[in-house]
C-alpha cells in the first residue's frame, strides 16, 4: 500500500486537475474530512508541501488562500494518476459538484491487445472526453511486451503521443 502523504498529495493535485478553478484551503481540508481520510492537521502540511515543491501555486483571496495546480503539478499528477481509484476520482468530481464548482469533463482511457492472426499482436487505444470519442486508435505491434507497455502508458502519455502523431503528420 502506499504511504498516506503520496495518496493525498495525489487527491490535493486531482482535485486541483479536475476543478475549473482554484481551491481554497477550507474547500480541500473539507474533502478529507468528509470522506473520513484524515483531518485538517494531516491535510494543511502536504498541501504545503505541494507548494513548497512548485506543484501548485497559491494566491490570497480575501483571507483565505486559494490553490491552483501548476504546469510541473499536471506532470506529476499525470505520472502519479494511477495510484487514485476511479472510485476516489468519482468522489472528488461528486464533492466539487456538491459544492458548485465546475468540473472539467471526465476523460477515460480504454487500452487492449489481442493477438494478430498472422503473429504479433494489435494495440486498440482510447480516450474519451464527457462521453464522447475522442481517440480510437488500433496498430500492430511485434511483441505482446511491447503491446502490454504501450497499453500501461497510454493514460500517461496519450496527450504527449497524440501531439507527436499530429506533428508527424502535418509536417
Amino acid at each position: 500500500m502506499a504511504e498516506p502523504n503520496i495518496i493525498y498529495k495525489v487527491t490535493i493535485l486531482a482535485m486541483l486537475d479536475i476543478a475549473e478553478t482554484s481551491l481554497k484551503t477550507a474547500e480541500i481540508t473539507d474533502f478529507f474530512t468528509e470522506e473520513k481520510l484524515t483531518d485538517y492537521w494531516e491535510v494543511n502540511p502536504v498541501i504545503l508541501s505541494l507548494l513548497d515543491a512548485g506543484l501548485v501555486s497559491a494566491a490570497k483571496d480575501g483571507s483565505e488562500t486559494a490553490y491552483a495546480i501548476t504546469a510541473d503539478g499536471k506532470k506529476t499528477y499525470a505520472a502519479m494518476s494511477d495510484r487514485l481509484s476511479s472510485e476516489m476520482e468519482k468522489d472528488i468530481r461528486n464533492y466539487l459538484k456538491r459544492l458548485n464548482i465546475r468540473v472539467k469533463a471526465e476523460c477515460t482511457f480504454y487500452a487492449d491487445t489481442v493477438p494478430a492472426r498472422d503473429g504479433g499482436f494489435f494495440v486498440r487505444l482510447k480516450k474519451s472526453e464527457g462521453g464522447i470519442d475522442t481517440t480510437d486508435l488500433s496498430f500492430p505491434v511485434p511483441t505482446k511486451e511491447m503491446a502490454d507497455l504501450i497499453c500501461f502508458n497510454w493514460k500517461s502519455h496519450s496527450d504527449s503521443a497524440l501531439s507527436a502523431l499530429l506533428d508527424s503528420l502535418t509536417e
